[in-house]
């Protein structure tokens, strides 16, 4: 258990759901993601404290393996994607506003379940809670 100040400094923690078993399981975005995406715009910094737990939490699906480069982590190998249709989003001052229909929102985490990615993109036609070309950018979906 890692209990000193700086740990938790570095990086912030949040609660995702097991796919395997729906229990929670600890997943970490780093400071300096957060600080770097967060001077993006208030939009970025609310995204992190709003949509990205929400997803985590409360996915519409779930894939694993990642057969896009694209989407994978640099450092290490990618490992899940958790889609999620939140009811809002934000703009880049930070305002909130109905999430536009046929969007669904991916947070991408490693097999050291860090969070390393997320955004905004198109749903699939026939599968609103998939993102499109979901066949062939990863292995299985698990939820």
């Amino acid at each position: 258990m890692e209990n000193s100040d700086q740990t938790r400094r570095d990086r912030l923690t949040l609660e995702a759901i097991n796919p395997k078993d729906g229990k929670p399981i600890s997943v970490y975005i780093p400071q300096t993601l957060i600080v770097n995406r967060g001077k993006r715009s208030f939009g970025e910094a609310y995204t992190i404290r709003d949509i990205i737990p929400y997803v985590l939490k409360t996915p519409t699906s779930i894939f694993e393996g990642l057969r896009d480069e694209r989407d994978e982590d640099r450092t290490t190998s990618g490992w899940r994607c958790y889609c999620g249709i939140p009811s809002m989003s934000y703009n880049s001052k930070g305002e909130s506003y109905q999430t536009k229909p046929g969007l669904v929102f991916l947070v991408f985490v490693n097999s050291e379940h860090v969070v390393y990615n997320w955004r905004w993109e198109q749903a699939d036609q026939n599968h609103d809670r998939f993102p499109e070309d979901h066949e062939n950018r990863f292995r299985d979906r698990i939820l």
